[in-house]
């Protein structure tokens, strides 16, 4: 069989005509032919796609240009700052909410210099003034520094400076913040020094000790103790956000050698602040800031020779002692104030003065206070403060003062108005007249008030007992009445004359403390001698011959008598509000006739009826009746006691309560 070889492969293939269409073959060949054909330009296209789909490496390739198009930008006007002005203002606020300390620390470096530029300027155009005053003045002492000016070079304002003070520094020590490891320690040749280490620590912990304690800030905010004055010497602390300076100082130091010092830990930290963020791991002092705190080592002596002033000068330091004098004097009128004020809130029972300060243009009060003593606000009102002058802060306490403890036992018992409390000692004593449950629970309740002891009530009468003789007197009861008086109410028992009773009842309106009032233990006499006489009189009254009505002449004395109990009964039950009905009852034996028997016991009813009516009972409270009992028999004394009348009382009314 023929055979060819392929074009690409260089490898024999058998003919078209003998193996016929093979369409997978074909398509295979053509894509080898586009490889070939592309295969120089598909790296190309492959790594131009590789770097859109990836962000990482645009940002990668946009770095390396992004500085050289901000450069060309900020050539071409004012579009890309206005662009960028408000993203940056907010990255810049965002970063100071979120971090203060870090951007202070950053700005560290360069804030302090700018602001002790803008104070230089302002001192020297001051010492340039004081500079042309002295040059005014022709005494001895001007003329010598001008000279020493004029030998050493140095301007003469500092010579002035350099001879009117007096200071040495004669220790400097570099303290790392964070660990409070010792960085360097330099002394003048002529100190003797300890341990500086030892320094180190115990000037850390101070710091830490004063700022946990009193300070109450943030350990961590760059802010501690300033100055500690030690005899002779003051130590100045001079803190940076890396390390502080402790500068140990003989004598009275400017103010402005603090600048020098911030200046000095300003440049430590701009030129080895890598060094101090890894200083807490090094094993050994950081000597390459020696030649800065060198700077530091600095001292001043005062000039003793004899002083002559010109006039200028002493017009000046009259002017200056006349300021002084009165800044003296206004002083001395303020502390008088204060004075005045502290005596005055010492007065005050219940408050306890503990501070008193001027502080931001206004007086810091501080102190404790029992809530039930006056107000201070008022007393300092009373001595010349205004309210806007004044800070007042008073821990409230409770205080055992003798008039607090009185004040409190009166909060506390609430005493009526009629009883007066004092405190004699520990003893509370009470005078006047009070209700007897307030006596009661004045007792129970006295003993457990601060500060007090007991209940002394031997001079307090109880308001009812008062009450009580009071309505003795207006009353004026019998001796067969007595009165009772318990929380205002009058209970009144025994027995009294009816006209006592309903006046003694009219008394009563407007008596002062009275609640009440009850009668009902009160029996009237009238009524104790109605009843007496309502016991007596039931019974058999006068006995009849047989057969006769006649009233004998032996029972009248006693039918008088009956007569008599009649009326006054009458007489008391008007009084008294009653009604009562008299039946006379007739009676007969059961012997004879009935209708007679009947008759004659009617007739005898009848007679006595007529009789008692003439002896003066009134006869229409006289009623009849007749009964006729049964056979006695031969009994002679049965049939006596048969013939008689009888007297039957009934009310007619209700009785009373």
């Amino acid at each position: 069989m023929a055979s060819a070889k392929g074009p690409l492969t260089g490898a024999t293939q058998p003919l078209a005509s003998e193996r016929g269409p093979a369409p997978e073959a074909a398509g295979d060949e053509l894509e080898r032919l586009r490889r070939l054909l592309l295969l120089p330009k598909q790296g190309t296209l492959e790594s131009l796609q590789q770097r859109l789909d990836d962000p990482q490496l645009r940002a990668r390739e946009l770095s390396r240009v992004l500085p050289a198009a901000l450069y060309q930008g900020s050539d071409q006007g004012p579009a890309l700052s206005e662009a960028l002005q408000q993203p940056v203002e907010r990255a810049i606020r965002r970063t100071v909410k979120k971090d203060t300390q870090m951007f202070a620390d950053a700005l560290y470096p360069v804030i302090g210099p700018a602001i002790r530029r803008s104070i230089s300027e302002a001192l020297r155009a001051l010492l340039q003034n004081l500079n042309r005053t002295l040059d005014q003045s022709f005494s001895p002492k001007g003329l010598s520094w001008r000279l020493e000016a004029w030998r050493t070079g140095v301007p003469f304002h500092q010579i002035v400076l350099r001879n009117t003070l007096i200071y040495r520094v004669e220790q400097v020590f570099l303290i790392h913040r964070e660990s409070g490891l010792l960085i360097q320690h330099l002394a003048q040749a002529d100190v003797e020094t300890q341990d500086a280490d030892a320094v180190s620590a115990m000037l850390t912990a101070i710091e830490d000790f004063v700022k946990d304690s009193f300070t109450g800030r943030n350990s961590d905010s760059g802010e501690g103790l300033d100055t500690v004055d030690l005899g002779d010497y003051t130590l100045w602390l001079i803190h940076g956000p890396k390390a502080f300076l402790a500068c140990a100082i003989r004598g009275m130091p400017p103010a402005q050698l603090r600048g020098d010092f911030q200046e000095v830990l300003e440049r430590v930290h701009r030129l080895y602040g890598a060094a101090l963020d890894d200083f807490a791991d090094a094993q050994a002092p950081l000597e390459a800031v020696r030649p800065s705190l060198e700077d530091c080592l600095v001292s001043q002596i005062k000039d003793h020779r004899r002083r002559l002033f010109s006039w200028p000068l002493i017009l000046g330091l009259l002017l200056l002692a006349g300021g002084l004098a009165w800044l003296t004097y206004q002083a001395g009128l303020e502390r008088s104030r204060q004075e005045r004020l502290a005596a005055a809130l010492a007065l005050e029972p219940g408050i306890r003065t503990l501070e008193i300060d001027r502080a931001d243009g206004r007086l810091q009060v501080r102190g404790l206070r029992d809530p039930l003593s006056a107000d201070p606000a008022a007393i300092a009102r009373v001595q010349g403060y205004l309210p806007e002058e004044l800070e007042m802060s008073w821990e409230p306490v409770q205080l055992l003062h003798p008039a607090l403890n009185l004040r409190r036992a009166q909060q506390a018992l609430q005493p009526p108005a009629e009883v007066a409390l004092t405190l004699r000692g520990g003893m509370l004593h009470a005078s006047g007249s009070a209700p007897t449950d307030w006596i009661e629970r004045a007792r129970a309740l006295a003993p457990v008030l601060p500060g007090i002891e007991g209940l002394d009530t031997s001079d307090l009468v109880s308001a009812d007992q008062r009450l009580l003789e009071l309505l003795r007197q207006r009353l004026e009861p019998p001796d067969s009445v007595q009165l009772q008086v318990q929380n205002g109410v009058l209970r009144a028992s025994g027995n009294a004359p009816l006209a006592w009773l309903e006046q003694a009842q009219g008394q009563l309106d407007g008596v002062p403390g009275l609640r009440g009032h009850s009668f009902d233990g009160v029996s009237s006499d009238e009524a104790l001698e109605l009843a007496s006489l309502l016991s007596q009189l039931p019974g058999p009254l006068v006995y009849f011959e047989a057969n006769g009505a006649t009233i004998p002449e032996a029972a009248k004395p006693l039918l008088q008598q009956l007569a008599q109990r009649l009326q006054r009964l009458l007489a008391l039950a008007d009084q008294l509000g009653r009604r009562f009905e008299f039946r006379l009852i007739g009676r007969a034996d059961g012997t004879g006739p009935a209708d007679r028997n009947r008759e004659l016991a009617l007739q005898r009813a009848s007679s006595l009826r007529t009789w008692l009516a003439a002896a003066g009972v009134e006869k229409n409270r006289l009623l009849v009746d007749g009964a006729v009992g049964q056979d006695p028999g031969d009994d002679p004394g049965e049939r006596r006691t048969l013939r008689r009348v009888d007297l039957q009382i009934r009310p007619t009314g209700p009785d009373p309560e």
